[in-house]
């Protein structure tokens, strides 16, 4: 009966000091004398933000015979063609415009084949290097089966 109530304590302290710990985030002084908040452990809320970023690529598709925009289409990027992360997915607009809003760096443009119209072609997955600073623009021509 003692070691129940010794663990109980135990697991009662660990879950407030849990509960502290992300409603009163430690702080530290950074190098410049400002505080800095840092970041808590959690369960609920991941860390990883994905390609999320301040940087523009536009991914414009056309119908390669005709130069038609393509709306309503799934474009994905990744540093590698898969699932694709947090802010790796964008549907076209009606001018064919797939816009995403990522850090710089090397990416692979493709699409999903469950969700990519059954009348046309999937394209081969394109690499790009979006650079800071800049609207980065790509055009893929898209051509029926």
């Amino acid at each position: 009966m003692k070691k129940l109530i010794i663990a109980l304590f135990i697991a009662v302290s660990l879950l407030i000091g849990y509960l502290a710990g992300n409603i009163f985030p430690l702080k530290s002084n950074s190098s410049e004398g400002l505080a800095e908040d840092k970041k808590p452990f959690s369960l609920f809320q991941p860390d990883d933000q994905g390609i999320k970023g301040e940087d523009k690529l536009q991914v414009i598709l056309e119908m390669e015979d005709t130069g038609n925009p393509l709306n309503n289409v799934e474009v994905n990027l990744a540093k590698e063609p898969g699932q694709p992360p947090l802010g790796g997915t964008a549907l076209s607009d009606e001018k064919g415009i797939a816009t995403f809003n990522i850090k710089s760096g090397n990416y692979f443009i493709f699409f999903n084949s469950s969700n990519f119209p059954g009348n046309l072609q999937i394209p081969e997955p394109r690499s790009i290097e979006v650079k800071s600073g800049e609207v980065n623009q790509i055009t893929l021509p898209i051509n029926l089966k």
